[in-house]
């Protein structure tokens, strides 16, 4: 029998709970110990649960010290997984006839946190700036000379998809989601997130099959595509502006920041763009303008 006094840190989207202790080269810096098997996990939840709330918890709700507590039991054969029989609140001391566990520490911290930076980053500049700038450029710039709007159209659409699939290969590659110790809100940006890029990728296969517009009245297939078009358009910006915020409040304040900041330059965006067609005395609401 074992037992080690440690911190126990709330899973990250892809991993279990794990037990920290403090690294003894590095005063008050603790780093990864053991992996905390179902069973033991369960017992942490309970005690935390009957000692009370959560005193170090920032506005966001994530816990910023961890829980602290004894946990006794038995180390795996892999060296990695502690299967803990009893957890107690500190300052308990080690049961007679126990050794203190000697675990070989794992202190690369954050390992997930480049990825939660370059996926959130990806995010954010593409589906919440650039493709619903694409957008609004679409539908309010058209009576702008030399199909300005189709040319700024154009470039937000292609940097912004280019941006969020490099971002969804990172989300692909470095978190699960849908495993079953997963948050429900975790579960949910995911599945949002796919729906959204699924909706965005098919956006330039839809445009290169475009029919041609007709002279001079449009064709019943052009008002089709058309509809189409603009239809999944706007259902995926709106959807993936609503899934930036989702997971900007998953990430962190840093992160809802980032977001606010590029919404208030969208309503910015949208307010010039707009004032600028009423100025004009008319946003053109054909699609077929600068467009064959």
């Amino acid at each position: 029998t074992v037992s080690t006094a440690s911190l126990m840190l709330p899973p990250a989207p892809s991993s279990e709970f794990e037990l920290l202790d403090l690294d003894a080269d590095d005063d008050g810096v603790h780093c990864r110990a053991f992996t905390l098997s179902g069973p033991a996990r369960e017992l942490a939840i309970a005690l935390a649960r009957k000692r009370g709330s959560c005193s170090t918890c920032s506005s966001t709700g994530t816990q910023t010290h961890g829980f602290r507590a004894l946990f006794v039991g038995t180390i795996d054969g892999d060296g990695a997984t502690f299967n803990a029989d009893t957890v107690l609140p500190l300052p308990a001391q080690c049961p007679a006839g126990s050794i203190a566990a000697t675990p070989v520490l794992n202190c690369k911290s954050g390992g997930a946190l480049p990825s939660i930076r370059a996926h959130g980053s990806l995010m954010l500049i593409s589906w919440g700036f650039l493709l619903p700038l694409g957008v609004i450029a679409a539908h309010f710039l058209r009576h702008r000379p030399d199909s300005l709007w189709f040319k700024l159209h154009r470039r937000f659409q292609a940097t912004g998809l280019l941006l969020a699939f490099c971002g969804l290969v990172v989300a692909l590659a470095s978190f699960d989601v849908f495993h079953s110790g997963a948050s429900a809100r975790s579960t949910a940006h995911g599945s949002m997130g796919l729906l959204v890029m699924a909706l965005g990728l098919l956006q330039p296969v839809n445009a290169y099959f475009r029919p041609h517009a007709g002279d001079p009245e449009k064709t019943l297939t052009r008002r089709n595509w058309e509809r189409l078009h603009k239809t999944s358009g706007y259902g995926a910006v709106v959807l993936g502006v609503l899934t930036c915020a989702v997971g900007a409040s998953i990430a962190g304040p840093t992160f809802l920041l980032a977001f606010l900041f590029f919404f208030a330059a969208l309503l910015a965006a949208l307010v010039f763009a707009w004032r600028d067609g009423k100025k004009a005395g008319r946003v053109v609401e054909s699609a077929g303008v600068g467009m064959t």
